[in-house]
């Protein structure tokens, strides 16, 4: 069991084989390779904080993008999926960086070049849709609606 000091959740203990691999890093973050995912509340639909263990100010909130949009459709490149080690795409999960802003209704989520992690490996990259209708700069403000549900 290891500690470590999160940005947004406080401390919290985890095992090494709940850290997830990114040997390329994310866009911007070259060198951070190691992340946890954690839930951010208890309901199934809640965002996710995607925290670095090597840095413990380095977190990003993350969103099931097929919850947020539910005609969600990626083009997951074929080189990707056979990168991640499952051709067939059938245990590769997806999700979207959300970037928060004030006011909330100016936050953004990135459609565009979601996070694709391979459940049983734990490891991910984040990719780049062969699908050109996505951006990397959505207003979260659009795709929901007042009550914070997705449209």
């Amino acid at each position: 069991m290891m500690k470590i000091q999160t940005k947004y959740c406080g401390e919290i203990t985890y095992t090494a084989d709940e850290i997830i691999q990114f040997p390329n890093g994310l866009f911007g973050f070259e060198n951070a390779h190691e992340f946890l995912l954690i839930r951010l509340e208890d309901d199934i639909a809640s965002p996710f904080c995607l925290q670095s263990t090597e840095e413990p100010n380095l977190a990003f909130v993350v969103l099931d993008p097929f919850q947020l949009v539910p005609d969600y459709a990626p083009d997951l490149p074929d080189e990707d999926c056979v990168r991640l080690g499952d051709p067939s795409g059938e245990h590769i999960a997806l999700y979207a960086i959300c970037v928060l802003r004030e006011p909330m209704s100016e936050s953004t989520v990135n459609l565009r070049y979601p996070i694709a992690m391979h459940l049983e490996t734990r490891i991910a990259y984040q990719v780049i849709l062969n699908n050109s209708g996505y951006t990397f700069q959505h207003k979260l403000s659009d795709l929901l609606n007042e009550e914070g549900i997705p449209c």
